[in-house]
């Protein structure tokens, strides 16, 4: 990719953790795009957070996408740009933590 895509004021709401979703996130593309309500699933073999993009259910149960990234790069430099956001703030790190917490005790 010739040019790094500029991903900032990366918001983020964690909800009760249900088959691996933690949370959503809202995001701008150079200070021009928002990209809102991006799911934010934690990987399975636990190595961190994937993203998954929103879609359309039509009438006819099809599931169309509604944004998403062009190319397998530029999907993973947002997800990366993303990841180091949240792990650098206290804030989700400390819900986070909590959150796991309540759901293995709840097991």
């Amino acid at each position: 990719m010739n040019h790094e895509l500029h991903i900032s004021h990366i918001d983020f709401y964690l909800i009760q953790p249900k088959e691996g979703l933690i949370g959503f996130v809202n995001f701008l593309i150079e200070g021009a795009v928002a990209i809102n309500g991006v799911g934010i699933y934690e990987r399975m073999d636990g190595t961190g957070i994937r993203l998954v993009y929103p879609v359309r259910k039509l009438t006819s149960g099809k599931q169309i996408n509604i944004i998403h990234p062009i190319s397998q790069a530029i999907g993973s430099h947002i997800e990366r740009q993303v990841a180091s956001h949240l792990s650098a703030n206290k804030n989700f790190r400390g819900k986070y933590a909590e959150r796991r917490q309540e759901l293995h005790h709840s097991k």
